[in-house]
């Protein structure tokens, strides 16, 4: 788990080795043609990056955010700490002297953002899943020596706790704490046996080894990003992490169990939860950075993946260092990346599917066609978006492979296939478990998308009351459609993925490689390869964007992060096969510098509209444990704080309902909280009765409202609920301060008509109406 990637040299070393060295060797000026040639490259990256700064930073919705002291401050800070790390690898000192001049700026950093324990925990945390992927493929006889042994240990590391994870869920150790109890039995052993196997400090030392000052502000940058998005994760809150990010016990965990019914309405609560699950553990310290930290780590995962992609590619060790940054550097994977969500892990699982793939098409590595399934499985377990990008791939593997097989059969490599499988069989187990939770919570093996809802019923599936699902495709309006090309690639800022852009550098390399291929002929000898894998999820990405119309316009930036990482590793392959690229390294490198610092800028105030880190002070005395109170006071300033005091006195798992406040904020009360909004958005328009009845499985024991009746929101079901709720007498009244009343919803809410639904009702816990001054719940 990276932060400085160390080369893949096993099968192309020599190779590699004769690329570093053509590198290494000064690209000559020659003519004043070769410079102008450089300059108009760095022009021509300076025309995509500066448009988009310019409708987004300058005059856009984020040049407010760049004005504010956080941000400028911060990102002043952030470029110091890169500047330190730089000198740290470039000082050719003692090797203690340098190792300090590293350790005290990165210890003081994380300490002013009080993230200096979080970020150690977390990346053990990581590391004993590593460690425990190599035990297992150790068990299973796994070939020894494989250059990606770093990849296979963390696909069936995952695979492995999880599966354990997920069995502790059926037995009843479900809880966050029995959670970390679990994990901690498995892995701490593991940590302090094979504490020499660790991949920090290896890849820290291989930076430290790196010869050229251009190879070092590479790695500068790729060791800064994880602590600058570290300090980022305390500056950042999305409301998807309010909603059910990070909340587990109360909107994932039941009783004891996932499995446990919850009596919440929206699908988000039963999509597919590995992700989920294998962070419990990290939720059980009740701080955010920590769940957001580990989505950090699988970023950094990605990025050393397409390291090594470009190095098997054939390149040099500098422009692969290079395109690792700019692909880290992507708002869609650097602003998803501090987030509790599982598409940064999704992403991973493609990415690693891809390289699988990979070694099944170019080298014959057939037991690798059960790695390619087991991270299949472990996509699909985690993001159900994943399920086309999966069906895609795998669809284009298989068909790689017969064509391979009718044109001449590899020799392959018949080796690894007990631990290829025995790690299938892992992923497929805690498959399993995430589709039996959503089966028994729901009625159906998944609650989307469309098509495979459609499927469902018509072998007789109905959902239980009270959950709902989504509209998941809409027909294209085709003429938004050049509006919304223009915007993702040229003015995003009119699109919803502002904020998690998926950048448009992967245009930009294509389109310069043209253009020097115009100039000085088609592309060079390169290394073996099929590289028209590197295109399959780019274009099944373009196609969703083209004809399906998403609820937000342009969709999501996260729908599109693996495509995007896998166009721009292809695109910069396109560019460096050249043969104008070995006289133009440095115009080369200086554009991508030009993007990765518009990322940069971007990701610094748009993830989740959060902006920036800290202003300037010296204040270093902040607890790591800091999430309780940033909540407290978000629900303070709601003046939610006594309603929150009263449900934490009840035992903070009441099913509540309410209307009236912002959703991110409701969300935050220790209750089983779900936003009237939100429960409709999942039943749809229904009428008045019908949303009453549905409300009424849910077993929600309370309904939270302002005291003064809310302004009309214009949904039906909704005003007459709240119209309802206003005359109710007062012996209803659970709690009730200057702000908001805490309503019974005996009497107020129908009885379940569902049988099915009755088990769920049953699981949560009720409370007598006690009518409660604020003096007397403070």
């Amino acid at each position: 788990m990276p932060q400085a990637p160390a080369p893949v040299d096993a099968g192309h070393r020599a190779a590699a080795h004769d690329v570093d060295t053509v590198a290494s060797t000064p690209a000559p000026h020659g003519s004043p043609a070769v410079r102008a040639r450089g300059v108009w490259i760095v022009l021509l990256a300076l025309l995509f990056t500066v448009s988009v700064g310019t409708t987004l930073l300058v005059r856009g919705p984020f040049l407010w955010h760049v004005q504010q002291p956080a941000a400028w401050q911060g990102a002043l800070e952030a470029a110091l700490l890169t500047g330190l790390v730089f000198l740290a690898l470039q000082w050719r000192a003692a090797p203690v002297a340098r190792a300090a001049l590293l350790l005290v700026p990165v210890a003081l950093y994380l300490r002013r953002h009080h993230v200096d324990a979080v970020l150690p925990i977390v990346l053990l945390y990581a590391e004993g899943i590593v460690l425990l992927g190599a035990l297992v493929l150790r068990l299973l006889r796994e070939t020894p020596g494989r250059t990606d042994a770093w990849l296979r240990a963390t696909v069936a590391g995952v695979a492995g706790l999880s599966l354990l994870l997920w069995l502790g869920q059926a037995a009843g150790l479900g809880t966050p704490r029995a959670q970390r109890l679990l994990a901690g039995l498995v892995l701490l052993p593991l940590l302090a046996w094979r504490w020499r196997d660790l991949q920090v400090p290896g890849l820290l030392r291989a930076a430290f080894a790196l010869e050229r000052p251009f190879e070092r502000v590479w790695a500068a940058a790729l060791i800064a990003t994880p602590l600058v998005l570290f300090a980022r994760s305390n500056a950042v809150f999305g409301f998807d992490e309010a909603w059910y990010g990070l909340r587990p016990e109360r909107v994932l965990v039941g009783e004891r169990s996932v499995f446990e019914p919850l009596g919440m309405v929206s699908p988000v609560h039963y999509f597919p939860k590995l992700y989920e699950v294998l962070c419990l553990p990290l939720s059980a310290l009740r701080e955010h950075s920590a769940v957001q930290g580990l989505a950090i780590v699988f970023g950094a995962a990605i990025a050393r993946l397409a390291f090594d992609l470009l190095r098997r590619l054939g390149h040099a060790r500098t422009p692969a260092l290079a395109g690792a940054v700019l692909v880290w550097s992507l708002p869609t994977l650097a602003n998803t990346s501090i987030s509790a969500k599982p598409d940064v892990f999704a992403a991973f699982c493609l990415v690693a599917m891809l390289w699988f793939g990979w070694n099944l098409l170019q080298d014959g590595r057939r037991a690798d066609l059960a790695w390619l399934f087991a991270c299949a499985g472990l996509a699909v377990s985690s993001k159900l978006l994943a399920l086309s990008y999966v069906g895609v791939l795998g669809f284009a593997c298989l068909a790689g492979l017969a064509w391979q097989r009718l044109r001449a059969p590899p020799a392959g490599d018949a080796g690894g296939r007990r631990a290829g499988i025995g790690v299938l069989v892992l992923a497929t187990g805690v498959g399993v478990c995430v589709c039996a939770r959503t089966f028994l919570l729901t009625g159906m093996p998944t609650v989307g998308p469309d098509v495979l809802v459609a499927l469902w019923r018509g072998l007789g599936m109905e959902l239980i009351s009270p959950v709902g699902t989504l509209t998941w495709t809409r027909p294209q309006v085709w003429s938004e459609v050049p509006g919304n090309v223009f915007g993702w690639v040229v003015s995003p800022s009119d699109l919803h993925l502002r904020t998690s852009w998926p950048g448009n550098v992967w245009i930009f390399l294509p389109l310069l490689a043209w253009l020097l291929a115009r100039r000085a002929g088609g592309a060079v000898a390169a290394t073996p390869a099929p590289r028209w894998l590197l295109w399959v999820l780019p274009a099944a990405a373009l196609a969703m964007f083209l004809l399906i119309r998403f609820s937000n316009r342009g969709g999501d930036g996260n729908y599109f992060m693996a495509p995007a990482v896998l166009a721009t590793v292809a695109g910069l392959d396109l560019v460096l096969r050249r043969p104008a690229a070995a006289t133009l390294q440095r115009p080369l490198l200086l554009a991508l510098g030009c993007f990765v610092a518009l990322h940069a800028m971007l990701c610094f105030v748009s993830a989740s509209w959060g902006l920036g880190t800290r202003a300037f002070d010296l204040d270093v005395s902040r607890s790591n444990r800091d999430s309780p109170a940033t909540v407290a006071q978000s629900l303070a300033s709601a003046g939610l704080d006594g309603v929150a005091h009263w449900l934490h006195g009840q035992g903070g798992r009441l099913r509540v309902l309410g209307h009236g406040m912002q959703p991110h904020i409701g969300n935050r009360l220790p209750a089983r909280f779900e936003n009237l909004r939100d429960a409709l958005y999942a039943t749809g328009d229904v009428p008045a009765d019908a949303f009453a009845q549905r409300l009424g499985c849910t077993g929600a024991v309370a309904l939270l409202l302002p005291r003064s009746v809310p302004p009309p929101t214009g949904f039906v079901a909704i005003d007459a609920l709240v119209a309802a709720a206003s005359e109710f007498p007062g012996p209803a009244v659970l709690y009730e301060d200057d702000d908001w009343r805490l309503l019974a919803t005996g009497g107020l809410l129908p009885d379940c008509a569902d049988p099915a639904a009755q088990s769920a009702a049953g699981g949560v816990c009720g409370v007598e109406p006690n009518p409660a001054s604020d003096s007397a719940a403070r």
